[in-house]
């Protein structure tokens, strides 16, 4: 099964709604008992969607996920 679209923008509402990562209250525990960071999340489910499309916009997720236009570059490193 592809991921779609639908599927895409699903999750980067997911992620916006995620805390920043300062405090355990605010980020996503990643099943180890380990904080995992907003920003670390993002760029995994990038390197993930990228490995299922090829065509894959990381800018307009990071932007779909709440990260200023402009201040994304990060994400395509």
């Amino acid at each position: 099964m592809s991921v779609s679209k639908k599927d895409f923008e699903a999750i980067a509402l997911i992620v916006k709604r995620l805390g920043d990562g300062y405090g355990e209250a605010d980020g996503y525990f990643d099943g180890t008992g380990e904080l995992m960071e907003k920003d670390d999340l993002v760029f995994e489910l990038v390197k993930y969607f990228r490995s299922e499309n090829p065509n894959f916009d990381a800018s307009k997720f990071a932007i779909a996920c709440g990260y200023p236009a402009g201040r994304e570059g990060w994400i395509n490193d």
